[in-house]
């Protein structure tokens, strides 16, 4: 299997994404190198993007474009974009790649099933609708505490305090009626360092669908 990782939105979460994917072929038995997938991880440097989301249709879509091109030329059976807010263009981008680009949003969304789930997500991924089906959003107050997180997140300077004032937006989302909430940001998983009940991360659930 080869997989074509497209990240940089942030590096961070990218990373975090590769390292998730490899501990999950170990814990599966992987032992030896060759038991490991062929793994090619585009980092980004876009000016596309910034905390909020996209910055710039054009940018974003010409660099992840780029991107595409040289996994094309790697022969990569899978991608994934480490980035949900950028998934408003799948369409388009899947147009130019010969591998199946992986809809993480769509995959985070199905493991909701049938209950009403909200998203914590940067304020794009929430304009564009990304997560469509979400029955419970964040207030402008707590959409503006979340990029501020988003930010110190991708600069390396996020604090317990960060971790506390998204742990209280989820557990407020959850006391409206949310069976499920979605990390629709994939910076957000990286500072809870506790496991919340009923939380969904939509690198978790690519990566089962992958080894599925």
């Amino acid at each position: 299997m080869k997989i074509g990782i497209i990240g940089g939105m942030g590096s961070a979460a990218s990373v975090r994404f590769y390292d998730m994917l490899i501990k999950k072929f170990q814990e599966r038995g992987a032992v030896e190198d060759f038991e490991f997938p062929e793994i090619i991880l585009f980092n980004l440097a876009s000016k596309g993007l910034n905390a909020e989301g996209i910055k710039d249709e054009k940018i974003i879509k010409k660099d992840i474009l780029k991107a595409i091109q040289c996994l094309n030329m790697c022969e990569i059976e899978k991608i994934i974009i480490v980035c949900n807010s950028v998934y408003v263009y799948l369409d388009y981008f899947q147009k130019f790649s010969d591998a199946n680009i992986l809809n993480m949003p769509k995959l985070a969304m199905d493991e909701c099933g049938f209950f009403d789930f909200g998203v914590v997500c940067s304020r794009t991924t929430e304009k564009y609708g990304i997560f469509s089906k979400s029955k419970f959003h964040c207030s402008e107050k707590d959409q503006s505490t979340i990029d501020y997180i988003i930010a110190r997140i991708i600069s390396g300077k996020s604090t317990i305090d960060d971790m506390l004032l998204l742990e209280e937006i989820i557990i407020a989302m959850q006391m409206q009626g949310a069976k499920k909430v979605i990390l629709g940001c994939t910076e957000l998983p990286i500072i809870l360092k506790r496991r919340l009940a009923d939380i969904v991360d939509p690198c978790e659930s690519v990566i089962r669908d992958i080894l599925k």
